[in-house]
């Protein structure tokens, strides 16, 4: 092929491919409810702030244990910080902090946020 066709195979390639080369979404931050560092509430809101292509997310509180893919949704309201799963508390009281990671359609995952509250 010469000319203008020769690029005709590779548009088309890159259109059937479609979303396989999706870039993983970009996750801004996250902030768990609490006022002055501080929450009484197991299951506090966790707010989420990203560019709004996720599909899924997972949260952890050491970084490495992390509850199984669920769908995205913000602000996160069952995420159980005085738990034993995930590497979280106890059940007693301290320092905690939260782990989220995005993922989208074509299971690209984003980079870690963390934030940290104090749980009484």
């Amino acid at each position: 092929m010469k000319g203008k066709n020769a690029f005709l195979p590779i548009i088309a390639l890159i259109l059937i491919l479609g979303g396989a080369f999706a870039a993983a979404p970009v996750l801004t931050s996250i902030a768990i409810a609490d006022i002055g560092g501080f929450t009484s509430d197991s299951t506090p809101d966790i707010t989420i702030t990203d560019d709004a292509s996720a599909t899924g997310m997972e949260l952890s509180c050491d970084g490495t244990n992390f509850k199984d893919w669920q769908a995205y949704a913000t602000p996160v309201i069952d995420f159980n910080i005085a738990s034993a799963s995930y590497g979280c508390l106890n059940g007693g009281n301290g320092g905690v902090t939260v782990h989220l990671k995005l993922r989208n359609a074509a299971s690209e995952v984003s980079e870690d946020k963390a934030d940290t509250t104090e749980y009484d």
